[in-house]
């Protein structure tokens, strides 16, 4: 059930709630697998009603891998204390603040990638 992300839009988030449900009503490590687990919870019902709902199943993703569109190349440098982008012809780069020299750099990096969307946007807008 957890592969059907790939092709059921938002069916993660109605996913969950049946893994907790049947997680409390069974446990590999001592349930036989002919366990019956009782489906007459209003709960549950509500959670599986997305998945008897054929609106929901006919949204679709497409099944081919796709292509990326845009590529964003981002660099976070700790020493110099600055962080820069380049997508296709436009750069951007900055200097971090004081508060920001002592965080992680996997955090540095991820707002080297946020910083850069933000201010690339109009290079975004305006490949599309």
């Amino acid at each position: 059930m957890t592969l059907c992300h790939a092709v059921v839009p938002l069916c993660l988030f109605c996913l969950r709630p049946v893994s907790v449900y049947l997680a409390d009503h069974y446990d590999s490590r001592f349930d036989s697998l002919t366990k019956l687990i009782p489906l007459e919870s209003p709960v549950l019902r509500d959670d599986l009603e997305f998945w008897t709902d054929p609106s929901s199943l006919s949204w679709g993703v497409p099944v081919h891998h796709m292509l990326p569109t845009h590529i964003l190349t981002t660099d976070e440098d700790v020493p110099e204390q600055g962080w820069g982008e380049v997508c296709r012809h436009h750069t951007t780069s900055g200097v971090k603040v004081q508060k920001q020299l002592s965080l992680y750099i996997n955090y540095l990096e991820m707002l080297a990638v946020f910083l850069a969307i933000v201010s690339g946007v109009y290079c975004v807008a305006s490949m599309s």
